[in-house]
């Protein structure tokens, strides 16, 4: 069990179980994504977990894609990034609550050997049945100043972003993140500070604040470890919340992401609840 609770469990969570489909239109620069959710959690609506992505996408315009659906957000990296290739089980604390969330909107992607983007606009709301709650902006910048280079000295990638709307509450997140990857080496920075929020757990109009370290090492093409400092404030306004997480994490790349093992051992240390301690298994499968 990959989320934190009060009361001691060996639940299982079935984090990702998704059947989809890829396509092209005649047109090659029309492309499709279509995937459901067949297996919910227990207490969800079914419709609105049933769809994961359904969207189209253009790439007319050289390094660009234009994407109009249901897809995920990009508030924050990791909380804008797939499923399919977290370096933990669970995301970070900043990632789960800010972000990890979709919804249906327009998107210009950019991608230059210096720069790349993310910018769309949508609805607020979080499920396709959502209707249109409200408007919600997201912007995102990476810039990359290695370029050609990265190959011989490492990738560096320095970033920042802004997610805003309007649904029941206005909500603001703004992020920056920086990170290093060179052969072997991967580290990476992200923090994050809201004013009031809408992520994956929830809408909350809480002043709120985070980040995450992580650096990690690939001791073969098959075997990384990690390891992740993660801090999150949920009410700036309120002294004695803070929840530090401390994360040390093995995966086992048996065949890339499409076939993965991962093993992570979770130190939750809770200003004003018990502290926690999880060993958490995964396995990971892409057909």
């Amino acid at each position: 069990n990959a989320l934190w609770s009060p009361e001691y469990s060996t639940e299982y969570d079935n984090l990702v179980t998704q059947i989809g489909v890829y396509g092209s239109f005649k047109n090659p620069d029309y492309k499709f994504k279509l995937a459901l959710n067949p297996i919910i959690s227990n207490g969800t609506n079914y419709i609105d977990r049933l769809f994961s992505d359904a969207y189209f996408v253009n790439t007319s315009i050289p390094n660009h894609q234009i994407v109009v659906g249901y897809s995920r957000v990009q508030t924050g990296v990791e909380g804008g990034a797939s499923t399919y290739v977290l370096p933990f089980v669970a995301r970070s604390q900043i990632a789960r609550n800010f972000g990890g969330a979709k919804s249906i909107a327009a998107k210009l992607i950019g991608n230059y050997q210096y720069i790349d983007y993310n910018i769309s606009v949508g609805s607020s709301g979080r499920f396709i049945t959502s209707g249109m709650p409200g408007t919600e902006f997201n912007g995102w910048v990476n810039f990359k100043p290695l370029g050609n280079k990265s190959k011989k000295y490492g990738k560096v990638t320095i970033g920042g972003g802004f997610n805003g709307g309007h649904n029941r509450i206005d909500y603001n997140v703004a992020s920056i993140y920086a990170a290093y990857h060179h052969k072997k080496l991967w580290t990476n920075f992200e923090a994050a500070m809201a004013n009031g929020y809408s992520g994956f757990n929830g809408i909350s109009p809480n002043e709120a604040s985070g980040y995450a370290a992580t650096v990690g090492w690939k001791f073969t093409p098959h075997l990384q470890l990690l390891g992740r400092v993660d801090q999150f404030d949920p009410n700036t306004n309120v002294s004695n919340d803070m929840k530090r997480e401390y994360t040390v994490g093995l995966n086992w790349f048996i065949k890339g992401q499409a076939l993965k093992l991962m093993l992570n051992y979770v130190f939750c240390d809770n200003e004003n609840l018990p502290d926690g301690h999880k060993i958490i298994m995964a396995t990971q499968i892409l057909l």
